[in-house]
């Protein structure tokens, strides 16, 4: 599979995410775990815009879409189910869980935003050190 392919696979796999977050986030019944899904979904919005503009984060980003957001999707699902068995208690101790759950993987969608483009970064500059090196060599040994 080339870079391209890669990169077009995890666009589509970040769209169908999006709006399977945006599906659960409309039955969920507590505004307040509403919001707090719909700003991770914005956070992995910003993480689909830049996933356009670099190639790289590719682990983070198989991690991501193959392990990480199918369990966060299930967890979520979950909650919208735990909601309507009546339980108060157990509703109240899930809501509050989802939130930290929720505010914890908005900073991990962060970090990983965040490395994407510090990847090319760093290999830039690796390249332009290895060319300064053996353009050193080539002086020193006169070649």
């Amino acid at each position: 599979m080339t870079v391209e392919q890669a990169k077009e696979e995890r666009m589509n796999k970040a769209a169908s995410f999006i709006a399977a977050f945006e599906k659960v986030r409309l039955e969920l019944r507590d505004e307040s775990l509403q919001e707090a899904l719909g700003m991770t979904i914005d956070r992995l919005r910003e993480l689909r815009d830049m996933q356009y503009l670099f190639d790289s984060g590719e682990k983070e980003l198989i991690r991501l879409y193959d392990m990480y957001l199918p369990a966060l999707l299930k967890i979520v699902q979950d909650a919208v189910k735990m909601e309507t068995a009546g339980n108060y208690r157990a509703i109240v101790d899930m809501r509050a869980r989802l939130k930290k759950t929720l505010a914890t993987f908005r900073e991990t969608l962060k970090h990983i935003t965040a490395i994407l483009p510090q990847d090319e970064i760093d290999q830039a500059n690796a390249a332009a050190k290895a060319r300064k090196a053996k353009e050193e060599l080539e002086k020193s040994t006169g070649q």
